[in-house]
């Protein structure tokens, strides 16, 4: 029998891997507008499909088409929604940035669910960028790794798959 939550973890790894790749472009280019989209294009599939992925491991069904993210968070477990909302948090602590951003947007919602919601969009709105309406995505890096963590709790086997960090 395919193990269905295996293979959306596994395509979820080849979207993040390619949104580390472009992320680590900005960096190194004086035309961000170059790596922009495309990062947080691969960044927020691959999010999508990780919380696809926990819902499977959870229900064992197949996972709703439902593109929202923070809708799909909200399928999930009380407990993978803490476990994740702890661990985000807490890596968020960790990061310069969102300290620099918090103190800019005070009155943004920096919980877990709150950034999800707010990054709901940003598959759509940054695949037509082009439109200028364009959404915030703060904190990629730490819902995809808070959501990674849930995962390797609930199936510690995936842990196993190698995987590249650029």
């Amino acid at each position: 029998m395919e193990d269905k939550a295996k293979l959306i973890f596994e395509q979820a790894r080849r979207f993040r891997n390619a949104g580390a790749i472009l992320g680590n472009k900005l960096s190194e280019t004086s035309d961000p507008g170059l790596y922009m989209a495309p990062f947080i294009v691969n960044s927020s599939f691959a999010i999508e499909l990780y919380l696809k992925c926990i819902y499977v491991i959870e229900t064992k069904e197949e996972p709703k088409y439902v593109h929202k993210l923070e809708q799909l968070f909200d399928n999930l477990s009380d407990f993978s929604q803490f476990i994740t909302s702890d661990i985000f948090s807490r890596l968020n602590e960790q990061e310069g940035s969102y300290h620099a951003l918090k103190d800019k947007v005070p009155d943004f919602d920096w919980s877990l669910r709150g950034v999800l919601e707010s990054a709901s969009q940003a598959f759509v709105k940054w695949r037509y960028s082009f439109d200028g309406d364009i959404t915030s995505f703060p904190s990629a890096g730490a819902v995809i790794n808070a959501l990674e963590a849930c995962i390797f709790v609930l199936r510690e086997d995936l842990n196993d798959i190698p995987q590249e960090i650029y």
